[in-house]
């Protein structure tokens, strides 16, 4: 599975499982090492970096109040990605949990 893609003029680069189940030493991905040799946890670790250790509680209440966290990622996403927006030399997600639904 890719976790991740990086692409120019000059081609495309990505980190794959390639990289999650190689058994040597050295990296030549996109990652730097990082997710090298992690196996299935490849995609978990990548879900903490992005989201923090307590994501999956984040989801809990972003769920318990009606939203869909799907989409509240996908937001995060897109104010993160903004071209006008100056990128933080250590990028990370930060989303809102939407106001619960009154039944």
């Amino acid at each position: 599975m890719t976790i991740m893609t990086q692409g120019n003029s000059e081609g495309m680069r990505r980190c794959d499982g390639t990289c999650h189940n190689a058994r040597k030493p050295k990296c030549t991905c996109i990652c730097g090492g990082r997710y090298h040799g992690a196996g299935k946890q490849a995609q978990e670790r990548l879900t903490r970096d992005w989201l923090g250790d307590d994501w999956r509680e984040k989801k809990a209440e972003v769920e318990a109040a009606g939203g869909s966290f799907t989409a509240v990622i996908n937001d995060a996403l897109a104010r993160l990605t903004r071209p006008q927006r100056p990128r933080p030399a250590q990028a990370s997600l930060e989303f809102d949990v939407p106001a619960r639904r009154s039944s």
